[in-house]
């Protein structure tokens, strides 16, 4: 990689390229060759002489694309360069394989009850943050697999186990990855509900350590499904009423696997601050799932917010983190992303 991005340089390639781009994207090429001569230095992946003009394209796009946003934008989240500045939408949108189980898009009832969730009917002020509490482990990166359901699901087991049981482990997303595949896919998607189905009926799950993840180059390198010990176990799960107070409830719990959608230029270039109605246009084809792990209220926008952990590393979003705006006139379409829609938790 070294002796492309090298090669690249002395010879000039980027210099002469022939963009078809705008007076001021051309005014900043300079900038982004060394942005993009930067970006490529932190990336492993190799590219030739013909997908190196592709990606350099792109990532001009991009580049041009967040410094505006950021010069212009309405100051309720910023964007910045990542792993995904030279993606295609396709290639991103690989990255979103959340699959609703019919069991997900059922309208079940919680576990909740009303008392519960009336407890706190304003929610007014509210600060949840289970990250600070301890009970959520590293941010974790799946790669080019669309295992976000798998992430989703041990982040919320865990969750579970280390409230109830003391003890905040890693579980195996790729033990979930080779052998839950009754509804779910792999990399090519699954569900959290589906998955925590899989978990109660084998008994348990493994360990990261017991059984590490190796699908994130996109394939699955493993042909059968290995019954390591395990380590953890639920005794249930339950689906969350689609309203927000039930979600604050069971928030409060603990750790919720969440499905929202994802596949927009704001989850894209996503650096921080909160992705609100008015700068994230996003709708309720849930795509994605992630892990539901704090609620408040920005001090910078005054919005109210979700606080998800996702699972494309810590160099994506704030550390790893992403706020969405909770509230809003959305409230009664699913909320922002679809937030409210198909969330899930399990019991330990």
């Amino acid at each position: 990689m070294r002796v492309m991005w090298f090669g690249v340089l002395c010879l000039g390639l980027l210099s002469s390229v022939s963009l078809s781009v705008s007076a001021k994207k051309e005014s900043s090429v300079k900038e982004c060759q060394r942005e993009f001569v930067s970006w490529m230095k932190q990336q492993s992946t190799k590219y030739d002489a013909a997908e190196l003009f592709k990606r350099f394209q792109l990532f001009c796009d991009n580049l041009d694309e967040i410094n505006d946003f950021n010069a212009n934008g309405n100051g309720h989240f910023k964007k910045s360069l990542n792993q995904f500045s030279a993606y295609t939408a396709d290639e991103f949108n690989s990255m979103l394989g959340y699959k609703p189980s019919q069991d997900s898009l059922q309208s079940i009832q919680s576990t909740l009850s009303e008392k519960e969730i009336l407890a706190f009917p304003e929610w007014q002020g509210v600060t949840l943050n289970w990250t600070a509490s301890g009970a959520v482990g590293p941010v974790k990166n799946q790669g080019s697999c669309g295992s976000c359901w798998s992430f989703s699901t041990t982040g919320a087991v865990e969750g579970a186990w280390k409230i109830s049981r003391g003890a905040l482990l890693s579980l195996s997303e790729q033990q979930l990855i080779d052998c839950s595949k009754v509804g779910n896919y792999g990399c090519q998607g699954g569900s959290m509900t589906t998955a925590f189905s899989w978990i109660r009926s084998n008994g348990g799950i493994t360990s990261q350590a017991n059984n590490p993840y190796v699908s994130g180059t996109g394939t699955n390198p493993h042909t059968t499904c290995v019954n390591y010990t395990s380590v953890a176990t639920i005794t249930t799960y339950t689906n969350i009423q689609r309203t927000e107070s039930a979600l604050l409830t069971a928030l409060a719990k603990g750790p919720v696997s969440v499905a929202i959608q994802a596949d927009q230029s704001c989850f894209q270039s996503y650096r921080s601050g909160v992705l609100s109605e008015a700068s994230c246009l996003c709708g309720q084809s849930l795509n994605h799932g992630v892990l539901l792990v704090g609620a408040g209220t920005d001090a910078a926008t005054g919005l109210d917010y979700w606080l998800i952990k996702n699972s494309w590393g810590n160099r994506w979003g704030d550390n790893g983190y992403v706020k969405l705006q909770r509230g809003g006139s959305r409230l009664t379409t699913g909320g922002q992303c679809g937030i409210l829609l198909s969330n899930s938790q399990p019991v330990v």
